[in-house]
């Protein structure tokens, strides 16, 4: 066709912002859910308002702009790279630079901080629908916390987990605030790509 090479069609950087966005997501997800699947199960086991109070202080980090949390996200871990640097200079070693500040580790956190509410909420109506009688039973097989978790639980809340995965993947892909803040140079996820062209 003539003229056709007048015309080329609109590149993603050979594909980079959606790589971009699924390494940090798929990361977190992962981290996010072994960790609620560990914090819900202490407090099935527990069932006190002991157990129940760090996972409602861990939840407030979606009622917080993306904003806010991002710089409530970049303040310790700059002060903790400042602090491992100093350290390597005082044993008279050369300083590493920023380790964690614009860098994967910050934007990862940052959706963990800011998405695990979903998680949360995922985890607990999946495991509130299992009958405490199949714990006892388990118990009574000889079965641990851990093989509890594996061989009982994890089955039955299958598909709440994915959902849940899918639901907390949905929405860091489309983190705006936090992404711009906390990724690392020459890095676009999906979001911060889509709003270069508005």
């Amino acid at each position: 066709i003539p003229g056709r090479d007048a015309v080329t069609p609109p590149q993603l950087a050979g594909d980079a912002p959606v790589l971009n966005v699924t390494h940090p997501g798929e990361v977190h997800v992962f981290v996010l859910f072994r960790h609620e699947l560990d914090a819900a199960l202490f407090h099935r086991l527990d069932g006190g308002t002991r157990s129940l109070l760090p996972l409602r202080i861990a939840a407030t980090g979606y009622a917080m702009p993306g904003t806010v949390l991002a710089i409530g996200v970049l303040v310790p871990l700059t002060a903790l790279d400042f602090g491992l640097n100093d350290l390597a200079e005082w044993l008279g070693m050369q300083g590493p630079g920023l380790l964690l500040t614009g860098t994967l580790t910050a934007i990862v956190f940052g959706y963990l901080v800011r998405f695990v509410a979903i998680a949360i909420g995922s985890v607990e109506s999946s495991m509130g629908k299992i009958s405490p009688s199949l714990d006892m039973a388990a118990r009574s097989l000889g079965q641990g916390d851990g093989g509890m978790l594996r061989r009982v639980h994890l089955p039955l809340v299958r598909r709440g987990l994915f959902a849940g995965a899918m639901l907390v993947f949905i929405e860091s892909m489309k983190e705006l605030p936090a992404a711009l803040l906390l990724r690392p140079f020459n890095f676009d996820t999906l979001a911060t790509h889509v709003y270069q062209f508005v």
